[in-house]
């Protein structure tokens, strides 16, 4: 994986040999990718109207530039 990959989930992606198909252990995923589409695991207010808060998320949002998906999605649709 990418030094960006680990240095954003060491528990994903820090492992050196994070692909060992002769694990002696249960198998384990290769890529874990938690999706929240109604950003609700972002806000810091219960979003169901609960007493108390979520704790806090050290994950910042991060976007892709638009630039950067049209040229992917240019990019692939050339290669189709």
């Amino acid at each position: 994986p990418s030094d960006y990959l680990r240095s954003r989930c060491p528990l994903c992606f820090g492992g050196n040999n994070w692909r060992n198909e002769t694990r002696d252990s249960l198998p384990m995923p290769d890529v874990i990718v938690c999706i929240d589409v109604c950003f609700t695991q972002k806000h810091s207010a219960n979003p169901r109207g609960a007493t108390g808060s979520d704790p806090p998320n050290p994950t910042p949002s991060f976007f892709l530039p638009t630039d950067d998906v049209k040229a992917m999605e240019d990019f692939v649709e050339r290669c189709r």
